[in-house]
C-alpha cells in the first residue's frame, strides 16, 4: 500500500523553484554590424550537352547579411535568396546583362548594393551531339 502526502509534493516543489530562483541566468548577444558591399561576378555559359544558355553570378559569403536581391537590367530578378550565389537562366544569346546584387542584414541592420557587372551572352548556344555508332551486320 502506498501512501501519498500532498505535503511532501508541495515541499519538493518548493525547494526545486527556490533553487532555480537563486540561479544567475546570464544571457549573451552578437550584434551584427551592417552587410559588406558584396563582390559580383558573372559569367556566362553554355551547357553543351542540355543547351542551356545562362549567366553565372557569384559572390563571397557574409555573416552579417540575411538575404540577397538581385537585379538585373534596373529590374528585380529575385529576392530573399540565401545564397551567395545564382544562375540566371532566363537569358538569351548575344545580350548584354547588367546585375546588381543587395546584401541585407537581419532586423533592418542596414544593406549594401555591388557595383553593377555587366556581361554579354554568346552569339551561340547548340548541343553537341555525340557521333553516332555506326554497325554493320
Amino acid at each position: 500500500m502506498a501512501f501519498f502526502d500532498p505535503g511532501l509534493l508541495s515541499y519538493d516543489l518548493r525547494q526545486k523553484f527556490h533553487a532555480l530562483a537563486d540561479e544567475t541566468i546570464a544571457v549573451t548577444a552578437t550584434v551584427l554590424g551592417p552587410p559588406a558591399q558584396p563582390v559580383v561576378t558573372a559569367v556566362a555559359d553554355c551547357d553543351e550537352t542540355s543547351g542551356v544558355l545562362s549567366v553565372e553570378l557569384d559572390w563571397a559569403d557574409d555573416a552579417n547579411t540575411y538575404t540577397y536581391d538581385i537585379d538585373r537590367d534596373s529590374a528585380p530578378l529575385v529576392s530573399g535568396l540565401s545564397s551567395s550565389a545564382y544562375s540566371d537562366t532566363n537569358v538569351v544569346v548575344s545580350t548584354v546583362y547588367e546585375y546588381e546584387v543587395t546584401a541585407n542584414g537581419p532586423m533592418g541592420s542596414g544593406s549594401a548594393t555591388s557595383d553593377p557587372v555587366s556581361v554579354t551572352t554568346p552569339a551561340l548556344c547548340e548541343i553537341t551531339a555525340a557521333a553516332p555508332a555506326v554497325t554493320i551486320a
